[in-house]
């Protein structure tokens, strides 16, 4: 895919609604037509294209206004929008698609919270291939560096996946110093091919006797940078896929990880291309499972299990990215300082949009209705052709 290797060719922007009444700008691409036009994480949208019916009605047999917008969004080469700020005022913009160099980084930052404790936030939106990551994620980890932070956020609530190369350069940028040269992942093919039977591969693969046995699927750590922390929170979603899944659940032997957020999609499975005449076909080919053999997250990851320590809490947006008071981040930054992921009520009732509340089943199948065209699979490149 296009987007996978760094290039999109789009308005730049995904919206959302947060509430039946209230359709919002969910994340901006840096560099794309919408971030060169102003357009915001957060901003409501309340006029496309001349049209101010936009009142979410999704699930209803004619979902008029719903269509509208998607078809708005994907189906046409220039859309108009009036956008309000949060402090009220409107403006215009009229934004073309274009072709632009994904940011996959959308935000970092280092916050100061006192007494000693730095806390690094960063928001990796999309597991590009690492020929385009690699340059933005070391700029944003060369900056927790030399900022001294002592914690770190990593924002992969709307991530749904992509390079396993980029999952294990990020693992490999968070793990601890003293794991290199251990165990991060173990991949587990099935029976016939660690048997050898691959009559279709063989053909379009250079394979050797044994390649899809476990003891020839191992990665391990290389530490990458020199930021060396013991912990590490991932701000998750039901959107959280993939290599994402795959980068939390490496580190999690490793170091205390903790998740904030909704349980994550479910998909520790992975794939390579199978070339079929002009085409190639994606079907799940791996499992992963950790150093601690611990894998099968089908049902996702649910923060504060027993599995995975953390919290459950709503996405907010309607802050910014990296903004203190942002619901998410709050509880991080909570849980730095106090210990403890209580927030004061308004943080919590802060994202509650204009109209009737969303379930989450409806805000997910939003996002994955607007994320179409986004990679959603953990891709590997190590079989190689012939």
């Amino acid at each position: 895919a296009t987007s996978l290797g760094g290039t999109n060719g789009d308005f730049g922007f995904r919206p959302t609604w947060i509430a039946t009444s209230d359709l919002r700008i969910q994340f901006v691409y840096p560099g794309s037509p919408a971030d060169k036009a102003g357009v915001t994480r957060g901003y409501q949208i309340v006029k496309i294209n001349n049209n101010t019916s936009l009142s979410y009605d999704g699930t209803s047999s004619t979902p008029t206004n719903y269509n509208f917008v998607v078809n708005a969004f994907f189906n046409s080469a220039t859309i108009s929008m009036t956008l309000q700020r949060p402090d009220n005022t409107t403006f215009d913009v009229t934004l073309n698609t274009a072709n632009y160099t994904v940011n996959p980084v959308l935000k970092y930052k280092v916050l100061d919270l006192g007494n000693s404790k730095k806390l690094g936030y960063i928001v990796f939106n999309s597991f590009t291939t690492p020929d385009n990551a690699k340059a933005y994620l070391d700029a944003a980890f060369n900056s927790f560096t030399a900022g001294g932070i002592t914690d770190l956020v990593v924002d992969l609530r709307y991530n749904g996946g992509g390079s396993v190369a980029t999952a294990e350069y990020l693992s490999n940028l968070i793990v601890p110093l003293a794991k290199t040269n251990t165990v991060m992942y173990t991949s587990y093919y099935n029976d016939k091919l660690q048997n050898d039977k691959y009559p279709l591969l063989a053909k379009k693969y250079r394979i050797n006797a044994g390649d899809f046995k476990p003891a020839n699927n191992q990665a391990k750590f290389t530490k990458a940078g020199s930021l060396n922390i013991n912990r590490v929170f991932f701000i998750v979603s039901g959107n959280t896929a993939s290599a994402s899944e795959l980068t939390i659940n490496n580190l999690i032997p490793e170091m205390n990880v903790q998740l904030i957020g909704k349980t994550t999609y479910g998909k520790p499975v992975g794939f390579f291309a199978i070339p079929i005449g002009a085409y190639e076909l994606y079907t799940p080919e791996f499992e992963t499972k950790n150093s601690a053999n611990a894998g099968g997250y089908y049902a996702g990851m649910t923060p504060g299990s027993a599995t995975y320590p953390g919290v459950d809490a709503n996405d907010d947006v309607t802050h910014d990215f990296g903004d203190v008071n942002e619901a998410m981040l709050a509880r991080a930054i909570s849980y730095t300082t106090k210990g403890t992921y209580s927030v004061s009520p308004a943080i919590t009732t802060q994202s509650i949009g204009k109209g009737k509340q969303l379930s989450e089943e409806q805000l997910n199948s939003i996002v994955h209705d607007f994320s179409k065209n986004e990679v959603k699979i953990m891709i590997s490149n190590k079989i190689k052709a012939k």
